[in-house]
Parts: C-alpha cells; sequence; structure tokens
C-alpha cells in the first residue's frame, strides 16, 4: 500500500469518528461535554490534515485529472466551511438556529465530497 493510500485510510477512518461523535454531541445537545467535543475536533482537524497530504502527494506522483482537482476544491470549500460553522457553535456552545443547520449541512456535503474523490481515486488508478 502506498503512502498516499493510507493516508487516505486513516484520514477517512478520523473522518467517520469525527461525524460519529458529531451526531453523539447533537443528540447530547448543549452545553457540549468538553471530552467529545475535543475528540470531535481533533478527529476532524486530523482526518482533514491526512487527506490533504494524501492530495499533496498524489499530486506530485501525477498530473492530476480536472474532474479530482474540481471535486478536491469542492471539498476544501465545505471543509472551511464546516470548520468556521463549528468554531461559531463551540463559542457560543449553543445548538440552536441557522449555524448548526449549515454546520451539518456542510459537513455531510464534506463527507460525501470525500467519499466521491475517494472513488474517483480508486477507479482511475
Amino acid at each position: 500500500m502506498r503512502i498516499h493510500e493510507t493516508y487516505f485510510l486513516i484520514g477517512a477512518a478520523l473522518l467517520v469518528l469525527s461525524i460519529l461523535v458529531g451526531f453523539w454531541l447533537g443528540k447530547q445537545g448543549a452545553p457540549y461535554k468538553m471530552l467529545p467535543s475535543t475528540l470531535h475536533k481533533i478527529s476532524a482537524v486530523g482526518g482533514i490534515v491526512l487527506f490533504v497530504l494524501a492530495y499533496l502527494k498524489l499530486s506530485k506522483q501525477a498530473t492530476l485529472p480536472s474532474a479530482m482537482t474540481t471535486l478536491s476544491i469542492v471539498t476544501a470549500v465545505l471543509l472551511a466551511a464546516a470548520i468556521i460553522t463549528g468554531a461559531i457553535i463551540s463559542n457560543r456552545n449553543t445548538g440552536e438556529g441557522i449555524i448548526i443547520r449549515i454546520h451539518n449541512a456542510t459537513s455531510i456535503g464534506s463527507v460525501l465530497s470525500l467519499i466521491g474523490l475517494v472513488i474517483y481515486y480508486l477507479r482511475h488508478t
């Protein structure tokens, strides 16, 4: 297994963990407990870092198709929106309003686009 594939797999596992903990946090409601909230944040950031490293390593080895580059940009925008809205939620320590809905939508959208990236990669390598 190549190193970027390992990064993809571990990154995916961390993001799945982040989503599961995020769902649990949503069910528990505000105020959010420190340990699960921290686990949610660290696993999300770790997953994102590993996906970026995998993408950079892969892009150095070969010219990436425009579809993969476009999907990567969409993913990055969605992840940035999820991080920003997550920071607002964490700062306010509330699970109400439009911000939580935007956070949920961008989190789900980013995961779906990451899944699309992985599927595209697996089919074209």
